[in-house]
């Protein structure tokens, strides 16, 4: 899997870290396999591929929330102003989010689209059943994780913090 990591690392990415963001991918890889299997409907089973892309794509995501980078928190202030809420359809306008940094509103949104686009044609109900239990796998696999496997350090976090001299200093950051 640590081929769907790298390929989002910045150059002088730590190889430490890519390793710790690996093993935690391939735990929820296997968490995501099982669960699947209790699904009550076969609307949302995804092959082993959409599988690692989804592990690898809610590592990412964690990692972003815990080491503070802003990536999510913009998504959830863009959200905010255009919809009144951080979340639609996950979290209803005036509702207060959830103080656990990686909790399952957040989580919920993030399946919900994410879904959306690995099942070509698929028009996703918010309260799915199996999206919902879903989420509360992920988010108690990520409340063990948090407390033993994250790296303390991002090369995403430290590559977005650097300085913008020049314009193509923001689009490296983009393409990256």
């Amino acid at each position: 899997m640590i081929s769907n990591l790298k390929s989002h690392r910045p150059e002088g990415y730590f190889e430490s870290e890519l390793q710790a963001l690996d093993k935690i991918a391939n735990s929820l890889f296997r968490v995501l396999s099982t669960a699947q299997k209790s699904f009550v409907h076969k609307t949302l089973r995804l092959s082993k591929l959409q599988l690692r892309e989804l592990s690898a794509v809610m590592v990412e995501f964690a990692e972003d929330i815990l080491n503070k980078t802003g990536i999510w928190k913009s998504l959830e202030r863009y959200n905010q102003s255009f919809f009144g809420t951080p979340l639609p359809f996950s979290l209803a306008a005036g509702q207060k989010m959830p103080d656990a940094p990686i909790n399952k509103s957040r989580i919920h949104y993030l399946l919900w689209n994410k879904y959306s686009e690995l099942c070509d044609g698929l028009i996703l109900s918010p309260g799915h059943t199996d999206l919902s239990f879903l989420v509360e796998e992920i988010v108690q696999f990520f409340d063990d994780q948090i407390i033993t496997g994250f790296p303390d350090n991002s090369s995403i976090k430290a590559l977005m913090i650097r300085p913008n001299q020049y314009g193509w200093d923001i689009k490296k950051k983009l393409l990256c």
